[in-house]
């Protein structure tokens, strides 16, 4: 929803799952738990991550905030709230802590920003691990997962001719990782990415393995799950 809240897509559903709310984020002063999934701000229907910037960055910076949430099977409308202004010299921040944003598209680091960090280099089973994905083509957004390296594994490349057949191949493709996460007593969190079928895939962090290679008619998705940490 902004820097303080990381999103995953959700990509067969079309919604944004929220995956940590940080304190002292929209996120936290709205009431957005773990597990909700976004459908709406503002009352703009939002697909991607980058939806919520552009709303985010359209509004007034003393305007008011409202989102709607799927939790628990039922619909929640949260807020609104009322932004606070931002100061016009805000402390600096060191360049190197963030990744450039990308070119022609304005970027406000205090709202409407996905957050990510470079990858962190994985020395055991229990190493927290880092998962940094960026824009697709598609427009799907997939930001930084936190998980354990434990629970990322291999599985072979599986082809699919339709959208059709996505659901089930990632269903497929996960069903041994959700046991172990199951049976670590944490939630499987799955991110997608999506490239042209003509190039060749987008690699994986170093030291993960994407869960599955998937390939569409028009899409080739990453498709990598990783065990949530408190």
């Amino acid at each position: 929803m902004s820097s303080e809240t990381t999103l995953a897509v959700l990509l067969r559903q079309h919604t944004l799952i929220v995956v940590e709310v940080e304190e002292g984020g929209l996120g936290a002063a709205l009431g957005v738990l773990p597990g909700d999934r976004i459908l709406e701000v503002q009352g703009w229907r939002v697909r991607a991550s980058a939806d919520i910037r552009r709303i985010l960055d359209s509004l007034p910076r003393n305007g008011s905030l409202s989102v709607q949430v799927r939790r628990a099977g039922g619909y929640s409308i949260l807020g609104p709230i009322t932004l606070a202004e931002e100061p016009d010299n805000p402390p600096h921040v060191d360049s190197s802590a963030r990744p450039e944003p990308p070119v022609s598209k304005p970027r406000d680091l205090g709202r409407g920003d996905t957050k990510a960090s470079p990858m962190q280099t994985p020395a055991g089973d229990d190493t927290p691990l880092l998962l940094v994905t960026s824009e697709s083509i598609a427009g799907y957004v997939v930001t930084e997962v936190k998980g354990l390296v434990s629970c990322v594994r291999p599985v072979p490349r599986r082809a699919v001719s339709a959208a059709a057949g996505l659901e089930s191949a990632v269903a497929s493709a996960t069903e041994g990782l959700r046991q172990s996460a199951q049976a670590a007593g944490a939630n499987a969190i799955i991110a997608v990415r999506v490239g042209n079928q003509g190039e060749d895939p987008m690699p994986a962090p170093a030291g993960a393995q994407p869960e599955a290679l998937i390939m569409t008619g028009t899409a080739v998705v990453v498709v990598a799950a990783v065990n949530s940490l408190p």
